[in-house]
């Protein structure tokens, strides 16, 4: 038998759609998990959400860029305000934004690639440490995609992004 998250608290981050709102889901139906839940489509991040409170998580909706520092400094203050704590934070914010040859990527659409895959990672990381040092205990889970080791033929950026995240974590 798995041991029971019940009472503990994650921040997650991509939760709008694919595994960061199946993982959020999963959290508040098997455990009922207090949630701080972060993503830019504010539709999907509030449909997340009120599923996850249908299973009796408490729940914190922040419709915010990760790509930037302030949104994970608001997810650190409100998980300890809400929650008095902080038990996962779980990194799955993330896309290609743009698949093409890299002759047609400029400079612009590279730097959002790697700040929405990596530059993300490392602040939201930066952010927690700490608060996990202070409590002595937390977990930090990045998540990466397969094409951190085999890139296809327009995926560069993001594979070479997500391959940093690897490397980071």
């Amino acid at each position: 038998m798995a041991e029971s998250l019940k009472g503990k608290v994650a921040v997650i981050t991509g939760v709008g759609s694919g595994f960061g709102k199946a993982t959020a889901e999963l959290f508040a139906e098997l455990d009922q998990v207090n949630l701080v839940l972060i993503d830019y489509n504010k539709d999907a991040l509030e449909a997340t959400a009120e599923a996850c409170r249908g299973f009796g998580s408490k729940v914190i909706a922040l419709d915010a860029d990760v790509t930037k520092s302030k949104t994970f400094e608001k997810a650190l203050k409100e998980s300890l305000d809400n929650f008095g704590q902080v038990d996962f934070l779980i990194n799955y914010a993330g896309g290609a934004l743009k698949v093409a040859p890299i002759e047609e990527m400029d400079d612009k659409i590279n730097k959002k690639i790697i700040d929405l895959n990596l530059t993300s990672t490392i602040m939201s990381c930066r952010t927690f440490t700490p608060q996990f040092k202070e409590q002595g205990y937390g977990k930090i889970i990045n998540v990466s995609s397969a094409c951190d080791r085999r890139s296809w033929p327009g995926w560069s950026v993001y594979s070479a992004a997500k391959a940093a995240v690897n490397s980071f974590t």
